[in-house]
Parts: C-alpha cells; sequence; structure tokens
C-alpha cells in the first residue's frame, strides 16, 4: 500500500514549521507583493485550522509590520492600556437636560463615582474636567 500526500498537506507542513517574519526582513518582504493576504500568507501568518483550512491572520501581519516601521499598534500603551476600538463617543441631550457620559470614558479619564466636575462652555463647546 502506497501513502500520496496532497500539495495541500505538504503546503500546510511547510506553513506550520516556518518561522514568521519579523522586523526589517518583513518589511522588505512586504514590498514584493500588491496583496496582503499574499503577503502574510508567505511570511508565515497562517494559521491551519483542525478541518484543514488555512486562515491568513491579517491582523497580525498588520501588527508586526507597524511594530517593525516603529509604530504601536492601536490600543497598546506604555502603561498596558485598554486594547481594542478607540472611544469615539456622541451623546444626545435628554429631555429634562440631562447627558450621559460612558463608564469607559470616565475610566479613562481616571474618574469615579462620586468625584467632581467642573464645566467650562466657551465657544459653543461644552469641556469637562475634574474639579
Amino acid at each position: 500500500m502506497q501513502t500520496t500526500i496532497s500539495d495541500a498537506n505538504i503546503l500546510d507542513a511547510v506553513l506550520l514549521s516556518m518561522e514568521r517574519l519579523t522586523g526589517a526582513e518583513l518589511v522588505a518582504h512586504h514590498k514584493n507583493f500588491s496583496s496582503n493576504k499574499q503577503a502574510a500568507e508567505a511570511a508565515g501568518y497562517v494559521k491551519v485550522l483542525p478541518d484543514g483550512r488555512r486562515r491568513v491572520q491579517l491582523a497580525k501581519y498588520r501588527d508586526a509590520l507597524l511594530v517593525a516601521a516603529g509604530i504601536s499598534p492601536a490600543g497598546d500603551s506604555a502603561e498596558g492600556g485598554r486594547k481594542g476600538k478607540p472611544l469615539s463617543y456622541a451623546t444626545r441631550v435628554l429631555k429634562p437636560g440631562h447627558a450621559v457620559l460612558g463608564a469607559a470614558y470616565l475610566a479613562e479619564a481616571g474618574l469615579e463615582a462620586g468625584d467632581a466636575l467642573q464645566i467650562k462652555v466657551a465657544r459653543g463647546r461644552i469641556t469637562l474636567s475634574a474639579a
């Protein structure tokens, strides 16, 4: 009985054993491709799923490119701050004249329940700061 190995299985084995490119080597590699997906796959940013499908890890590839260029990926900070989408908030003034601020915004400003706020109104803008 002879066992045959498909081209896909060979590619999976190569991808799993391949080290991911980083640093200047990754930047130089990236310049050779017109597609981020192709560049990420060729640089080793691929995960083989249990069912055999391959998933290109574009987010990890982009983060590695940013780090190689000396730029901190979004959400990272020197203090080990929160990760994810940056806060961007709009609210409406409610009927009795109240406006609601989310807990994440107050936490990012270092405020807790019961803290006093100073309110300044100038040129059509409202500015809140710790009192």
